[in-house]
């Protein structure tokens, strides 16, 4: 009874980490094409 509970709540666990790793994807995403965007106006050429 008790590892079933422990089961569940670990599997509980690792769908939050899922979506948190999800959500920092997007984010990180985002954050590479903002960067590419404001590192192409500034890009110098040697």
């Amino acid at each position: 009874h008790n590892t079933l509970e422990a089961v569940l709540q670990r599997g509980e666990k690792l769908d939050d980490l899922v979506q948190k790793s999800e959500g920092l994807s997007i984010q990180s995403k985002a954050f590479y094409k903002t960067a590419r965007k404001t590192n192409s106006c500034c890009s110098l050429t040697a």
